[in-house]
C-alpha cells in the first residue's frame, strides 16, 4: 500500500507535505481520493476541449479552416 501510495502522491502533484497519511487504511483513503480528483480534472478537460471543438464547428460549419 506504501508503494502505492507514494506513487499516486507523485503522479498526481499532490507532494509530500507536513501532513501525510501514516496507516494503510488512510493511505488507502487518500490514494483513492487522489485517483478521483485525476478523473474529475480528466473530465474537466474532456468537456473544456469538446465545448471548443462544438465551438469551432458552429465557426466553420462547411468543415473548412480558412
Amino acid at each position: 500500500m506504501g508503494g502505492l501510495y507514494f506513487t499516486l502522491t507523485v503522479f498526481s502533484t499532490v507532494g509530500f507535505g507536513d501532513i501525510t497519511a501514516s496507516t494503510d487504511f488512510a493511505r488507502a483513503v487518500v490514494s483513492i481520493q487522489m485517483i478521483g480528483n485525476l478523473v474529475i480534472i480528466a473530465l474537466g478537460g474532456r468537456l473544456l476541449l469538446a465545448a471548443v471543438r462544438r465551438g469551432q464547428a458552429r465557426r466553420h460549419p462547411s468543415g473548412t479552416s480558412g
